[in-house]
């Protein structure tokens, strides 16, 4: 069996280099996939076809090949066709193909081989619908071409009722830690958030309720969103308060795990709920030893051992934790030499091989 991977993402030196050179990715499906990617190739033969929202030539490495275009026009007219046309060089009828259900494009290249007989399986990550800035006739286009998909891997099984994929073989995973992600050997100083930075996911509340507060910790964010401005003018205006933009992934992961605090400020009830699962607290729990959320209906468990719940506002949340002196106290540690083998690479690569090979 050889795995064809449709994606958008990069290899992790590439993603680095071009976030140095002040390029605006998405972090959260390029990490999600890439480090999927890694894992699944220490077991199987696997070829990557990516087409990364870029204009730029791009240097095929290894097993990726890079489809790229000048403009945002021209690969929408032959993103696809160029796609398939690399892609029908290298096929045989036993190979599965995976893709990333996020890009309308690469739905629609994996529809086609479907419909060809091919065995395609959908990564269903999140609801097109609460994509930022996507219309919804792109969102109902990507869940009409995933829904011919021959199978599915999934992150909650609400997602694969979505994608009208019930009735086909599906996976449920919830998310993947790179098995030498650090442990922390001290904590800093300091509370931490890195995500996508939007008032919406709860960010401007944080900041406010920090302030409000006043916990004897410094506020770390990183990122990028619209709130970007906003931030740099709080951290003006507040020494305590240090924005780092948009960090490489091991730069996050070594703020995550010194962190004396992690925290995810993301609003519950929501509609993001049921159909995401937050790839920072999966972090969180692989490497960090206090953090505070609000609820995620799919990592119910780890929130009676392992997660602070911010039950009411994140300002209450800080107020029932502090002393007099605003120390932050009385916090539930996390086990997460215990927790993070629930997402290991290697257990979780394993299990989709095992999936995968069932479908032949």
């Amino acid at each position: 069996m050889k795995i064809i991977y449709l994606t958008t993402s990069t290899t992790s030196p590439l993603f680095d280099e071009l976030i140095s050179k002040g390029y605006k990715l998405n972090p959260a499906g390029q990490n999600f996939h890439s480090k999927l990617i890694t894992y699944l190739s220490k077991y199987e033969e696997i070829k990557i076809y990516s087409l990364p929202s870029l204009y730029l030539k791009l240097q095929d490495e290894g097993n990726y090949s890079y489809i790229t275009f000048k403009s945002k026009i021209m690969k929408k007219l032959f993103g696809v066709s160029k796609t398939l046309k690399l892609i029908g060089k290298t096929i045989n009828k036993d190979d599965v193909i995976v893709f990333d259900s996020t890009s309308v494009q690469l739905s629609k290249i994996a529809s086609i081989l479907s419909k060809k007989g091919h065995k395609t399986v959908a990564i269903l990550t999140d609801n097109p619908f609460n994509i930022t800035y996507q219309s919804d006739s792109v969102s109902k286009q990507i869940i009409e071409n995933t829904s011919t998909s021959f199978a599915s891997i999934s992150l909650t099984k609400e997602l694969t009722s979505l994608f009208k994929l019930d009735s086909k073989p599906s996976l449920n995973i919830l998310g993947i830690i790179e098995n030498n992600a650090p442990i922390a050997s001290s904590l800093g100083n300091y509370i931490y958030f890195s995500g996508a930075l939007f008032a919406k996911y709860g960010v401007k509340e944080l900041l406010d309720a920090y302030l409000k507060a006043k916990p004897n910790l410094d506020l770390i964010i990183a990122g990028h969103g619209d709130m970007e401005e906003e931030i740099k003018s709080y951290s003006k205006s507040n020494k305590r308060i240090k924005y780092l933009s948009q960090i490489s992934k091991d730069e996050n992961y070594k703020y995550e795990s010194e962190a004396y605090l992690n925290i995810n400020p993301r609003p519950y009830p929501s509609i993001y709920d049921l159909y995401s699962v937050p790839s920072k607290l999966i972090e969180y729990l692989s490497l960090s030893k206090h953090i505070a959320s609000r609820y995620c209906s799919p990592l119910n468990k780890y929130f009676f051992a392992s997660i602070n719940l911010i039950e009411g506002s994140i300002y209450d949340f800080f107020v029932l934790h502090m002393d007099k002196e605003n120390n932050l106290i009385n916090l539930k540690e996390n086990d997460y030499l215990e927790t993070r083998k629930d997402f290991s690479g290697d257990k979780i690569s394993k299990d989709i091989i095992s999936f995968l090979k069932l479908l032949n």
